[in-house]
Parts: C-alpha cells; structure tokens; sequence
C-alpha cells in the first residue's frame, strides 16, 4: 500500500467486495509467485470459479485482455481450465 496515496491494490478490493474467505481463498492479486515466476491471479482463472483479474497499464490490459478472453471461452465451451 502506498501511504501518499491510499492505493491498496486488488486483494484489498476483493475482501472488501467479496469478504475475508474469497479473498483468502485466491490469496494474493498482482506480485511474483516464489514457486511458478509468474503474476498472481492475473490474466488467468483464480481458486474462486468466474473470478478473473486484469490490470497494469493500458498495454498490459490491451494484450492480455485477448489472451483472458480466450480462456474464458474455452471454459465456456468446456475445454477444462487452462493456466492458474
């Protein structure tokens, strides 16, 4: 969190939007996974099914944003979950 301000990032948000055990149950939003080197929970599913992030800057978001929706189609038609 950023004391000048007040930014508190997405994990922040889903606690408030969705309560304590959603938010533990994704765990963190944004940052480097120690084991994998990859961006938790962005721009692939979350242990909370029909929760998905995207964010950064409008390029992150204009890239990634095709790759996301690939894999919600993909679920939709029921070819399995893909990343995480």
């Amino acid at each position: 969190m950023s004391a000048g301000t007040g930014y508190k990032g997405q994990d922040h948000l889903v606690g408030d939007l969705f309560g304590k055990e959603i938010a533990q149950k994704i765990g963190p939003v944004w940052g480097f996974d120690a084991r994998s080197q990859e961006l938790n929970n962005m721009w692939v599913p979350t242990a909370q099914p029909g929760l998905w992030f995207t964010g950064g800057s409008f390029a992150q978001c204009r890239m990634y944003s095709k790759y996301l929706a690939l894999q919600i189609k993909a679920q939709d038609v029921g070819l399995g979950a893909m990343g995480g």
